[in-house]
């Protein structure tokens, strides 16, 4: 991987219903999560070995599938993606 990148070890489409079991509110989502159905979650690596979990709109992470990104052993900017929501680590119940 290259320094300042983050790797996905996994991805997935979830119900917006299901943000809490990833401890996430309704109301700590910003409002163009709200609005979704549908939440992508990305489990992610730094170069570091550093957990995080992404959360963003569904259609980001399909896009991220599409163009091979989400896949890419090099990684990723964090900066280059469209997830407003940046967890420390990963939950448990996700």
């Amino acid at each position: 991987m290259r320094p300042g990148t983050v790797r996905a070890v996994e991805y997935r489409i979830v119900p917006k219903s299901d943000a809490a079991s990833i401890g996430l509110t309704t109301k700590q989502l910003p409002p163009e999560l709200r609005a979704s159905s549908q939440l992508g979650m990305m489990k992610c690596v730094d170069d570091r070995g550093s957990k995080f979990t992404f959360v963003g709109e569904a259609r980001h992470l399909k896009k991220l599938l599409a163009n091979g990104k989400a896949s890419d052993p090099e990684g990723m900017k964090p900066e280059q993606l469209s997830f407003p929501v940046v967890l420390t680590g990963w939950p448990k119940a996700s």
